[in-house]
C-alpha cells in the first residue's frame, strides 16, 4: 500500500493499530519497533478502533500507556473515532500525553457541551471536520480553539485505481 500511495499527492497513509498490535506483539514487546515501523511506512497518522464490539482494548494508561509514550514521542497524530472512547478516558489520555494529538472523529452535535471543555482542558485534541454535525456551528469551533483545532478530511478518490 505505501508504494501504491507514493504517487499520489493528495492520498495520506493512516495506519490501524489493532489489538495485535497492542497487545503481545513483537512492535509492542520492543517499544523501538513500533517507531521503527511508523518511520518506515511514514503514515500521517494512526487510527485505533478500541470499543467493546470492536477490536476490544482499552485506552488506558495501565494497557497501552507504553504504545501511547511512543506514539507521544513521534508527535504522531491519533485518530479515534467519539462512539469507541468515553470522554472521561479521552480526559485521562490527553492528560497522561500533553505531546500527543488526538483528533476526534465522527463528532455530533449532541457532543458540543463535552468536547468544547475538553478542548479547552487540552491543547493536543483536535475535531475531524469530515462528519462534523456540531450544533453551534465550526465557525464557534474555529472562533474559540482557532482553524488549526480543526481537521479536514475528505472523501478522496484518486484518479487512478489502487491495486
Amino acid at each position: 500500500m505505501v508504494s501504491e500511495l507514493s504517487g499520489e499527492d493528495n492520498l495520506h497513509l493512516v495506519v490501524v493499530l489493532t489489538p495485535e498490535t497492542v497487545t503481545g506483539s513483537p512492535l509492542i514487546d520492543d517499544p523501538g519497533k513500533i517507531s521503527a515501523y511508523l518511520y518506515e511506512t511514514r503514515p500521517c497518522g494512526v487510527i485505533m478502533f478500541p470499543a467493546q464490539g470492536s477490536q476490544e482494548f482499552g485506552l488506558e494508561e495501565w494497557n497501552i500507556g507504553m504504545l501511547l509514550s511512543s506514539l507521544e514521542r513521534m508527535r504522531m497524530p491519533v485518530f479515534l473515532d467519539k462512539q469507541q472512547v468515553t470522554y472521561s478516558v479521552l480526559d485521562s489520555l490527553l492528560t497522561a500525553h500533553p505531546e500527543l494529538p488526538v483528533i476526534v472523529r465522527k463528532v455530533y452535535y449532541a457532543e458540543d457541551r463535552k468536547l468544547m471543555p475538553l478542548m479547552e482542558r487540552h491543547a493536543n485534541l483536535y475535531i475531524d471536520s469530515s462528519i462534523c454535525r456540531q450544533y453551534v456551528g465550526i465557525d464557534v469551533y474555529v472562533r474559540s480553539f482557532g482553524a488549526e483545532r480543526i481537521v479536514y478530511r475528505a472523501c478522496y478518490r484518486p484518479k487512478r485505481r489502487l491495486r
